[in-house]
């Protein structure tokens, strides 16, 4: 049987062994202006996605500490999610 994963990474390369699809774009960073500055470097390539996405999230890989942070609402404090600076268009709701 295999063992739990302990990170969002390990999380992620399971997923993707059991035939999920995972964004070849994901990366993992030791730190947080490695990560940021790759959000802009995306951003900048967006367009070439075979899918729609409006931004990118930045998550605390260890999954503990990432449940230990909680919640404020229903927002997770050990993820961060960035936008696009393009304007959106309206949604229907």
């Amino acid at each position: 049987m295999p063992t739990t994963p302990q990170s969002q990474w390990e999380l992620l390369a399971y997923l993707k062994s059991l035939g999920f699809p995972v964004a070849r774009q994901v990366r993992r960073f030791d730190n947080i202006e490695d990560a940021i500055a790759y959000t802009v470097t995306w951003d900048k390539r967006r367009d070439e996605l075979p899918y729609e996405a409006d931004g990118m999230v930045i998550k605390i890989d260890d999954s503990s500490l990432a449940g230990e942070l909680g919640f404020v609402g229903k927002d997770p404090r050990g993820a961060i999610a960035f936008s696009s600076r393009r304007e959106k268009s309206p949604r229907n709701c």
